[in-house]
């Protein structure tokens, strides 16, 4: 087995870890073959690095974590099959990571708002606003395939991998397995404040694990017309949301299980854009 094929196959059952541990871990000595070899797998897309804390020895490090759904044993793509009936039965898909512009994303979305404000278009709930959007989007984007509520295995993903496991609204290529684009949606109606606050935080999260899994961009898109979801109080939870300071770090769970937090890995400025009376909208991209 060679040094590289031992590297994967340690990641493949250790999930993130540091270069010291890998090198233990894996037998691959020195560790600066280690560091070589995982920065090889970055440049190639196989692999995040990123400074945290080590789940193995607990120390500040670069930490590293395989995306799975692009490398097999040896380092090479990983062909997928799947059943989807877009597909030829059986037909081997290599799903790989594609290309999509914010500004596109950001002026559709802007386009769709205004249509909202005109009343050419109407929400209601989370549901009319996934269809109406979905919609737009597909009439905005020809070449590429829309789809909703896409369970991340159809992808080739494993579900242990994430906070949640269905997409809201995904965007690929018709004619190629291109992951382009993964969109998160969030329209609350009955209050609970903190509740849904920390839902979309965990949408944030999730945004952020679709992004490291293979797509090119992730996006988490709220709309709110209940003021009290950006006005008010900027303590706790309510202060990302409300223009209090940026949502980043760890964030703890305001009700219930006291002992749930999410970890945000970016630092994203909540920014509201104005619809129509209290109607606003946010677009969160993850990094």
């Amino acid at each position: 087995m060679t040094n590289l094929e031992k590297v994967l196959a340690s990641l493949k059952t250790s999930g993130p870890i540091c270069d010291d541990c890998l090198s233990s871990r894996s037998t691959v000595k020195p560790r600066q073959t280690v560091n070589i070899i995982c920065r090889e797998l970055e440049s190639a897309g196989s692999l995040r690095r990123r400074k945290e804390i080590c789940p193995k020895c607990g120390k500040p490090k670069i930490i590293n974590t395989a995306i799975s759904n692009l490398m097999d044993s040896s380092g090479k793509e990983k062909i997928l099959k799947t059943k989807d009936p877009f597909y030829a039965k059986n037909r081997p898909v290599t799903f790989a990571r594609g290309r999509f512009s914010t500004d596109s994303i950001t002026s559709v979305l802007a386009s769709f708002s205004g249509q909202l404000g005109t009343g050419e278009i109407e929400i209601y709930n989370e549901f009319s606003l996934q269809h109406e959007l979905g919609i737009y989007l597909r009439n905005s984007f020809k070449g590429k395939r829309i789809q909703f509520e896409r369970n991340v295995s159809f992808f080739g993903f494993s579900k242990q991998q994430f906070v949640k496991r269905e997409i809201d609204i995904v965007l690929y290529r018709k004619n190629e397995a291109l992951l382009d684009a993964a969109i998160e949606l969030k329209f609350p109606r009955n209050g609970q404040y903190p509740e849904q606050m920390y839902s979309f935080c965990k949408d944030v999260v999730f945004a952020e694990q679709l992004k490291y899994a293979g797509f090119d961009k992730a996006y988490v898109i709220i709309f709110a017309e209940d003021r009290l979801f950006y006005e008010g109080r900027q303590s706790g939870i309510y202060g990302f949301f409300r223009g209090g300071r940026n949502l980043t770090g760890t964030v703890e769970k305001p009700t219930g299980d006291q002992e749930s937090e999410l970890v945000v890995k970016g630092n994203y400025q909540i920014k509201w854009n104005n619809v129509v009376g209290p109607l606003k909208y946010t677009l969160i991209e993850a990094f």
